[in-house]
């Protein structure tokens, strides 16, 4: 039996070691495709978009915006699938393929434009400084006071800047995934 506990425990440690060293090449390929980094002071200063989204987007075609956020690990591409909303929960944004850390994601529920009145932004809080994880952070209030900014970029060359004005830890599901309020 203790070997069998053994091998088990060996199993299930390997599986999570390759499933960081997967994350954590997925964030290489993030940080290979932008060519510069996000502004601190909340206004633009770029003259050209730092995404090169013609290369992202044929890769794949579902990927329509990138966001970074001062300070931590998210620079990754938004994707949003055409199919299955929960696709991007265990997929690539840049190839489709099965991966545990997934994706940073938007629903159908929102469009891919940025113009409805709230976006849910989704994506994995595993895997140590990978996808959202480094987005706790924002729990101190010195690293929140001095990080007010985030940014999303678009194929047509929009940067839109978002001030931050709270940051919290919810469970799922909570109120905060209300994206609809009826009178």
């Amino acid at each position: 039996i203790a070997l069998v506990c053994l091998i088990a425990g060996l199993a299930y440690i390997g599986v999570d070691l390759y499933q960081q060293y997967t994350a954590r090449q997925e964030d290489r390929r993030s940080q290979s495709l932008v060519t510069e980094a996000p502004s601190t002071t909340g206004k633009s200063k770029k003259t050209t978009n730092p995404v090169n989204f013609k290369k992202l987007q044929s890769q794949n075609d579902e990927i329509y915006a990138w966001i970074q956020v001062d300070g931590t690990e998210v620079n990754y591409p938004i994707v949003q699938s055409t199919v299955d909303d929960e696709f991007y929960l265990t997929h690539s944004a840049y190839d489709k393929s099965w991966l545990a850390s997934g994706a940073v994601f938007t629903q159908s529920q929102n469009t891919t434009t940025f113009n409805d009145s709230v976006t849910l932004v989704y994506g994995h809080n595993v895997f140590s400084e990978s996808m959202f994880t480094s987005l706790h952070k924002f729990e101190d209030k010195s690293f929140f006071d001095s990080h007010p900014y985030f940014y999303i970029y678009t194929p047509d060359g929009r940067e839109i800047v978002y001030h931050i004005y709270s940051a919290a830890t919810v469970k799922d599901p909570d109120d905060v995934y209300l994206t609809g309020f009826e009178n």
